[in-house]
Parts: C-alpha cells; sequence; structure tokens
C-alpha cells in the first residue's frame, strides 16, 4: 500500500490551475466522483475528486482536488 499518492490535479474548487502533480497521504483523503461532466477551459475531462478529510472539529469545507483519473484508478493507486 502506498503513503502517498501523486495524481495529476487539473483544478481545485472551480478554479482551473496548470497541471500540478500533488502529494496526499492515503490515510487522509476521500475519493469521489465528479458529477455530471466537468471538463477545464482547455477541453481536458474530470473524473475524480481528492479532498481532504475533515479533522478534529473541523467544520468548514476541504478544499477539492480534480483529477483525469477516476475513483477506480486513484483507489488502486493508494493501493
Amino acid at each position: 500500500m502506498a503513503n502517498v499518492i501523486t495524481p495529476n490535479v487539473y483544478r481545485v474548487n472551480s478554479k482551473d490551475i496548470t497541471v500540478q502533480r500533488f502529494g496526499f497521504p492515503v490515510s487522509s483523503v476521500i475519493f469521489r466522483e465528479v458529477s455530471g461532466v466537468v471538463t477545464t477551459a482547455a477541453g481536458v475531462r474530470l473524473y475524480g475528486i481528492v479532498e481532504l478529510k475533515k479533522q478534529g472539529l473541523e467544520v468548514l469545507s476541504q478544499p477539492q482536488y480534480y483529477t483525469v483519473e477516476t475513483v477506480a484508478q486513484l483507489a488502486t493507486l493508494a493501493g
């Protein structure tokens, strides 16, 4: 099992970013499917969302990191 997964992130929340490889600790993330059809301004289709789990008494929403990987592919990367 991997300790960290490093997918390429194309969008954070609703803002497109220059594609960057982010590192996420496997024990602290949730994988979710994108709702509907989501594409970047450049036309790249996004399928999966990586979100950090809330810690303790946190009530604020965590940033959502959009990837081209599906939930199944993210889970495979995580081991």
